[in-house]
């Protein structure tokens, strides 16, 4: 790691993706970020514990809304449904390990539609 002339070690806590807490984890950035680094910030697309255990547990599986940047690196844009695993097999095939997806804003508002259709059919 390179350290950055003005701002040393660079650190920042990672942030979690879905409910926006720190994640407890400190990330040393050094020169690797232009400027200084937020306080916290989005690293990865792993859930925190606390989300992994609301969202991403059997039999659910946890579809979120995302888009692609200019580097095609995956970006959640906030919205996302829970989807039981058998219909979540007959709709997108096999169960991810991590128990999660990210489909594109098109796809993401048609499930969103359809779930809500049923759930309107069952009351």
């Amino acid at each position: 790691m390179r350290v950055d002339k003005e701002h040393g070690l660079n650190p920042t806590i990672s942030q979690c993706f879905v409910c926006g807490g720190g994640k407890n984890d400190l990330a040393l950035l050094g020169s690797s970020y232009k400027g200084e680094a937020p306080m916290m910030m989005v690293l990865d697309l792993i859930p925190c514990d606390d989300c992994k255990k609301k969202l991403c547990t059997y039999p659910y599986v946890v579809v979120f809304e995302a888009r692609k940047d200019e580097k095609d690196n995956i970006v959640p844009v906030g919205g996302y449904v829970t989807i039981h695993e058998n219909d979540y097999t007959n709709i997108f095939g096999d169960i991810p390990k991590e128990r999660m997806l990210f489909v594109d804003s098109a796809v993401f508002v048609e499930l969103k539609k359809a779930v809500e259709d049923f759930i309107n059919k069952t009351n």
